[in-house]
């Protein structure tokens, strides 16, 4: 009998932790990546293939210039350097970064609950607590930079930007900006997070109260 692949091997043990678990491992390593990536995206186009783009980083901003179409230079700068003059959107990085590690922290204390075969056998009202505390806070660390930067933003730059996302011209220029790859990552880790914590609790209602042990009357 010939041995099973590696690959079919994790595959196996993979599905055996459920659709609860996938879903929450998933989320956890989107998340993780998305700590990586920028949030926020602000790019200037001229007619003559010039473009600048910062991209808004959890916990710095890197700048990247093209002369006619033709990369230029990438700078990289902290929010904790003295050269770097935006303090209220730091301020604001610094709470959208906070945010997400507590989101992470929580989807990590999920799915360590969901190992352990005790943690099943709660009330479906436990289970629906978990779930609301994963949606509220993954909740406030998505949306808290979609309100907060662009106002930290225009207290600083000239720039005639509104809202989180948009696109207009100045001086000639073309001016976009948006959430970057790491809001959306953030944003799928957000979906899956809920998917996974939901899950449990939907089963519980529906399988409803566990059975009590009778006991004979003394």
């Amino acid at each position: 009998m010939q041995a099973p692949s590696p690959a079919a091997s994790w595959s196996r043990r993979m599905l055996q932790l459920g659709p609860s678990r996938i879903a929450l491992a998933l989320a956890i390593l989107l998340a993780l990546v998305a700590l990586a990536m920028p949030l926020w995206v602000v790019a200037a186009s001229e007619t003559n293939g010039d473009r600048f783009s910062r991209l808004y980083g959890w916990t710095m901003v890197t700048d990247e210039r093209y002369e006619n179409g033709i990369w230029d230079q990438t700078t990289y700068q902290s929010y904790g350097s003295p050269n770097f003059n935006e303090r209220t959107l730091s301020a604001v990085m610094a709470t959208s970064y906070a945010l997400v590690l507590l989101f992470l922290v929580l989807l990590i204390v999920a799915i360590v609950l969901f190992s352990w075969r005790r943690t099943r056998l709660l009330p479906p009202i436990g289970l629906l607590i978990l779930s609301l505390l994963v949606v509220a806070l993954g909740i406030v660390a998505l949306m808290y930079p979609v309100l907060a930067v662009p106002a930290a933003y225009g207290d600083l730059q000239p720039l005639p930007l509104s809202g989180w996302s948009g696109s207009t011209t100045f001086f000639g220029a073309a001016l976009s900006w948006g959430g970057a790859s790491g809001w959306w990552l953030l944003l799928v880790s957000l979906i899956l997070g809920v998917i996974g914590v939901v899950l449990p609790y939907v089963e519980s209602v529906r399988l409803g109260p566990s059975p009590q042990t009778w006991r004979a009357p003394p």
